[in-house]
């Protein structure tokens, strides 16, 4: 028998954006990605127990997934940070987000990183470096453009 811990506050905006706001299927939410990926909580300092956004990242596909803002919180520059903030993670070392995570994991600091945007946010993630590639394509019955962002490390160089 295996336990798994599950972050319920997770799964209810998952549910709560994609499936009751945005009405893609429950069944698609959820699928064999979970358990080789980076799961990220965000909350405010303020309430530092009560989730206002996710994203998932698989390192082997380096691929970010499931980002999600509570509608209360958007439009506030909360998204944009979001984002910075987990690239800049990215660019130290995915170790460093949760050292609970299965050590199966690879943690090599990716060069890029992609995503697969819902075409009203196009704009959002264009403006945060995000660049469009390809056709725009059907998944999970809505139409999607994949975005990828070279990451670039900053801070002092060595010379």
């Amino acid at each position: 028998m295996e336990v798994e811990t599950v972050c319920f506050s997770s799964a209810h905006a998952l549910f709560q954006v994609f499936v009751e706001e945005q009405g893609f299927d429950l069944g698609d939410e959820f699928d064999d990605l979970e358990a080789t990926s980076v799961h990220v909580l965000f909350s405010l300092s303020s309430h530092p127990t009560e989730y206002i956004g996710t994203l998932r990242y698989n390192p082997a596909k380096t691929k970010v997934s499931r980002i999600l803002l509570l509608p209360p919180y958007r439009q506030l520059g909360i998204g944009k940070c979001m984002m910075v903030s987990f690239e800049r993670r990215l660019l130290t070392g995915l170790a460093l987000l949760d050292q609970d995570t299965p050590s199966s994991l690879d943690f090599n600091t990716p060069r890029e990183i992609r995503l697969h945007s819902q075409m009203p946010v196009i704009g959002f993630y264009s403006k945060i470096g995000y660049q469009p590639v390809g056709p725009t394509f059907i998944e999970d019955g809505a139409p999607h453009q994949l975005m990828v962002k070279e990451l670039v490390p900053t801070g002092p160089t060595s010379s």
